[in-house]
């Protein structure tokens, strides 16, 4: 329960907490928690800012580039959205799944 605590004070102070965090994949999760936060307000250019830092910290982490694509996506940039989209289903094939991941292959695979 303790880290739950200490990940919402950094969520919540993430600019005071950023440089005393030398953990980066902790650094990684409060960069995406951003990311999250500027996407469901709409604020897309910061949430692609948010995103890749934290894909900068923690490059394997396919939920992060899943956002990643949908924040593209909703910037009406499909090619780098279907480039995350892919990154996150490489990284772990459980984000290929469902009903969102076929959509998401009708539009990044080019028509026949």
């Amino acid at each position: 329960m303790r880290v739950g605590r200490t990940l919402g004070l950094l969520l919540v102070l993430p600019g005071l907490l950023w440089a005393q965090t030398p953990n980066p994949e902790l650094r990684a999760v409060v960069q995406r928690e951003n990311g999250k936060r500027y996407l469901h307000i709409g604020r897309l250019e910061q949430a692609v800012n948010a995103f890749q830092q934290s894909l900068v910290l923690n490059p394997r982490d396919p939920e992060t580039a899943h956002r990643l694509g949908t924040t593209y996506f909703r910037l009406r940039e499909i090619d780098a959205a279907c480039q995350y989209w892919n990154q996150a289903c490489e990284l772990n094939d459980s984000w290929c799944r469902g009903q969102e991941f076929t959509n998401h292959r009708k539009l990044c695979t080019p028509s026949q």
